[in-house]
């Protein structure tokens, strides 16, 4: 290789030596390098950062100095491995300058020289401290949480809470205060605490302006020296070796009930996890209170139940997996037996075998979550035979310590039986109401044909046609009756149907004038009742006869589109057109002398509707007009109709 080559390579070098340093200063990670003999030769920054120490502080210094006897013993294991060629992952536990302690994730392997001999070390560091303190809180949480659900006695969850804050927190000392909003804070535990040191700590919790913070429930963090603390607190704190103070409340229902003080003789720190640790344990704590209060209240509270059911004027049970735990005295009388003899029996017992299918069903599909009426009806069996109906309105309770369910029971006998009996009063009126629109369909028939032999006895057309016009409104009226005959719904009748049947019965009647005329519909199924559809059928069949009558009389092949919509709830638009020659101009619309557009204007009316008259190309009419609503005797508001 020549000098340029040379110099080239060496260029090449520095400059991939400078990448590689860039690299490793800016990971995320700490990087070490040892020598053979374990002595460090390179940290990178973050490490520097990570242990709390300046680089020329580790530089040179044999790395097992920096350990404990314990982890002394794993680094050397170490070394001795990386020698013999291994590369491994390991843990130590490091301690920082400020006397904090690390948990170190290590992956090293050796390092080698150009002749292929072992150099040394290269390991990459991951502090793991976060990772640790969390699975250790998790732990310490859920042991404190087992060990609290046992507990009912105020103080020995105060002391449980107290240790393992003191085990989470890894400080070293604390004391435990009860805290009322006028008497102030006193302290009830206490360990490793001297006496002039809590003397000043429960005078300083008990001065003013803490006290209000303590009181809303603030948290609070001091180091000596801090201002916030009183001047004998910090003296005596400074003379006690304290390096780091936290106060923690503890709250309950919106108030603080008791507070926990920390010291800490090792370090001034207090990392942010172990204070949400702290804030977590305090919570924990709370909780605790509230249900050794809870309990309390509970066991006065069911008490006060049992007085409650026993002079209750309905049954009331509870009952675990269908066996009945607690029955009242009421329940008992109206089975027919006494409190003793129920209980221990299955609910189920005393279900009626008609009903338990359907029971069953209702119990499946509450399992399986589905969102039922909150009451449930069916018969029972009585003691003496007699069947009675029960309405029962349960919902899940704690019995015991265990789930169960809580029921309240009416005998709704009485009601079931009035029930049927107006059932069967009305499946009666049923029968004879579609009596009545068969006789008034059959009556209107009669007239009908009456009409007709009438008019074949007429002597010429201008006898005939006034016959024919009132044949077809009677026969609009014999519709409605016929179709609320046949309906299941005898409140009101399909008008998609109606107007079709009203057309075709009008195409055929008028059909001896000898326009062959198209008839196009777009009518929405819409039910009316018969004080609707009386006056809009016969609405319908003036139109509809006008058109056939007067729009084409010069002949040729006439159309005549008929169109009803809602425009709400209860108003309806109708529109009848024809592309016939229209309305001759001295006929007045609006007082008009014919009896067909007289009565086209009293139905409108009777409608509570407007009529509009377009004339282009034919006539159009327009009517807009609403239901009308009949009133129920019983209430004066308008009777539903079914589908409307």
């Amino acid at each position: 290789m020549n000098t340029t080559e040379t110099k080239k390579a060496a260029q090449e070098l520095a400059a991939s030596e400078r990448r590689y340093g860039t690299l490793v200063e800016i990971m995320n990670e700490g990087v070490i390098v040892l020598d053979a003999g374990g002595a460090i030769v390179y940290v990178n920054d973050r490490l520097c950062e990570m242990l709390g120490c300046r680089r020329d502080a580790m530089l040179g210094r044999a790395a097992r100095v920096l350990l404990n006897e314990q982890n002394r013993t794993v680094l050397d294991e170490q070394l001795i491995r990386r020698s013999k060629g291994e590369s491994c992952e390991y843990e130590l536990e490091i301690p920082r300058a400020d006397g904090r302690r690390v948990s170190a994730a290590i992956s090293a392997r050796p390092l080698y020289d150009e002749l292929g001999r072992y150099d040394g070390s290269f390991g990459v560091v991951l502090d793991n401290t976060a990772k640790k303190e969390a699975e250790s809180f998790l732990i310490a949480q859920r042991d404190l949480s087992i060990a609290l659900s046992g507990v009912s006695d105020l103080h020995q969850a105060l002391q449980l809470s107290m240790d393992t804050a003191l085990q989470v927190s890894r400080m070293d000392a604390a004391a435990v205060y009860l805290v009322d909003g006028t008497r102030g804070s006193e302290a009830v535990l206490h360990e490793r605490l001297s006496d002039e040191l809590m003397s000043q700590i429960t005078h300083f919790s008990n001065g003013l302006p803490f006290k209000e913070l303590m009181l809303k429930g603030e948290r609070s963090y001091f180091a000596p020296g801090d201002p916030a603390l009183s001047h004998q607190l910090d003296r005596v704190a400074r003379v006690a070796g304290v390096r780091a103070l936290a106060f923690m409340p503890v709250r309950l229902q919106g108030g603080v009930v008791a507070a926990f003080c920390l010291v800490s003789y090792s370090s001034e720190h207090i990392s942010i996890q172990t204070r949400r640790a702290l804030e977590s344990i305090a919570a924990q704590i709370g909780t605790a209170v509230a249900r050794i209060r809870a309990e309390s209240a509970l066991r006065e509270s069911e008490e006060r139940y049992r007085l409650l059911a026993e002079n209750s004027m309905t049954g009331i049970y509870t009952h675990q997996n269908g066996v009945f735990t607690y029955v009242n005295e009421r329940l008992a009388q109206m089975l027919g037996y006494s409190s003793d003899e129920l209980i221990g029996k299955h609910f189920w017992t005393f279900v009626d075998p008609a009903d338990r299918e359907a029971v069953k069903k209702r119990g499946l599909a509450i399992s399986r979550g589905e969102h039922l009426t909150p009451h449930v009806e069916f018969r029972v069996v009585c003691k003496n035979g007699e069947k009675k109906w029960f309405q029962v309105l349960s919902t899940p309770v704690t019995h015991q310590g265990r789930t169960a369910n809580m029921g309240n029971v009416a005998d709704i006998t009485e009601r079931k039986d009035a029930e049927e009996k107006i059932r069967q009063s009305l499946r009666e009126k049923e029968v004879l109401l579609r009596e009545v629109h068969h006789r008034v369909k059959n009556n209107l028939a009669v007239i009908n044909s009456l009409l007709g032999l009438q008019s074949e006895c007429a002597e010429d057309e201008a006898q005939r046609r006034p016959l024919l016009e009132l044949q077809n409104r009677v026969r609009s009226m014999a519709l409605a009756h016929e179709f609320l005959y046949q309906s299941d719904n005898l409140a009101a009748i399909s008008v998609r149907d109606y107007v079709l049947s009203l057309i075709n019965h009008l195409s055929l009647s008028l059909s001896r004038l000898g326009n062959p005329v198209e008839f196009k519909t777009d009518i929405q199924d819409i039910p009316f009742d018969l004080d609707t559809a009386i006056p809009f059928g016969f609405l319908l069949t003036e139109l509809i006869s006008n058109c056939l009558k007067h729009a084409f009389p010069h002949g040729g092949r006439g159309q005549v589109r008929t169109t009803l919509r809602p425009l709400d709830q209860d108003h309806f638009e109708l529109i009848v057109q024809d592309n016939g020659v229209g309305i001759p101009e001295q006929i007045s619309l609006v007082s008009p002398q014919s009896l067909g557009l007289e009565l086209v204007n009293t139905f409108v009316r009777q409608l509570k509707g407007t009529i509009a008259y377009s004339i282009n190309q034919g006539t159009c009419v327009t009517i807009k007009f609403r239901e009308i609503k009949k009133k129920s005797p019983l209430t004066g508001g308008p009777v539903p109709v079914p589908g409307g």
